[in-house]
């Protein structure tokens, strides 16, 4: 069974992502990831409840404590800055996949097919 893993944000991006994947890329099954690193609460249950109906199997996960301690704080202290701005959506990414060896995906996507 050919798996991927997607980081979701709720966003059309990654909503047209799951089906492209699905009839485009012959992915069989689809799995849908939301990191909590901070964003509102309420951003998080409408990604959540979108992605529960769109993809194979999905998980929510709260990673605020880990994002912080093993990214944002390191990066910080580099001086990883973009243009003056913390790195925080690529770090965010990165926070993610850390967790998604378990699933023996072929891949990983962030909605960019």
């Amino acid at each position: 069974m050919k798996t991927i893993v997607l980081a979701y944000s709720g966003g059309l991006d990654t909503s047209v992502a799951i089906p492209l994947l699905r009839e485009r890329y012959d992915y069989d099954k689809v799995i849908t990831v939301v990191a909590d690193v901070g964003q509102p609460a309420s951003e998080i249950a409408s990604a959540s409840k979108r992605a529960e109906a769109l993809a194979d199997a999905h998980y929510t996960l709260d990673l605020k404590k880990e994002f912080v301690d093993d990214y944002i704080v390191p990066s910080i202290k580099a001086n990883g800055l973009y243009e003056g701005y913390v790195l925080g959506t690529a770090l965010a990414y990165a926070t993610s996949s850390d967790h998604l060896l378990e699933e023996r995906a072929a891949s990983m996507s962030r909605g960019r097919v």
